[in-house]
């Protein structure tokens, strides 16, 4: 007859409660062609599913008929992104960011979020509310803010405004533009 011994349970039963949780988020609505790159080795690059969970550094891609929303851990903020696009999470317990590297996306966060959207031209700290974010492949960043306000500084120029409801602002790799 086979004996276990009793170590061998504690190690299995106690190991959950040392193991460490770089979950982030959650997907929500999946539509078209959408892939998350996770970069822990542990976990295979697929396609993306409601409900599967993100974990810190994913990438994820969408197909020119793509669309994903996603929630996130800690202050509820809310990530749609569509068609042509692609970002990338860094996210700690006291700092959120959130990459884009080219495509459309739209945030909804809280006021007093403790996030901010990074790309290759901009840094946009989120004050809470709507923002609609454009990046092309010219490093050309468009940001509407639709509900609250959003304060963006210029990656290159060292620039700085903030947008209010209903404004928009360019930035790119020469300047960061007029309201």
């Amino acid at each position: 007859m086979l004996q276990i011994h009793p170590i061998y349970f504690i190690v299995i039963f106690a190991s959950p409660l040392f193991s460490v949780n770089d979950e982030i988020g959650e997907v929500g609505i999946v539509k078209g062609a959408v892939t998350i790159k996770p970069t822990q080795k542990d976990i295979i690059p697929s396609n993306a599913i409601a409900g599967r969970m993100l974990h810190n550094g994913d990438i994820i891609h969408s197909s020119e008929d793509g669309l994903i929303k996603f929630n996130l851990n800690g202050d509820n903020g809310k990530i749609t992104m569509y068609g042509f696009s692609e970002l990338q999470f860094d996210i700690t317990n006291q700092f959120c960011q959130v990459e884009l590297k080219y495509g459309d996306i739209f945030t909804d966060f809280p006021t007093a979020s403790n996030c901010e959207i990074l790309t290759h031209s901009s840094l946009i700290r989120l004050n809470g509310e709507e923002l609609w974010i454009t990046r092309n492949f010219s490093n050309e960043d468009k940001i509407y803010a639709i509900g609250g306000s959003a304060q963006i500084s210029s990656n290159i120029t060292e620039t700085e405004m903030k947008i209010e409801l209903g404004e928009m602002v360019i930035s790119n790799e020469d300047s960061l533009g007029n309201i």
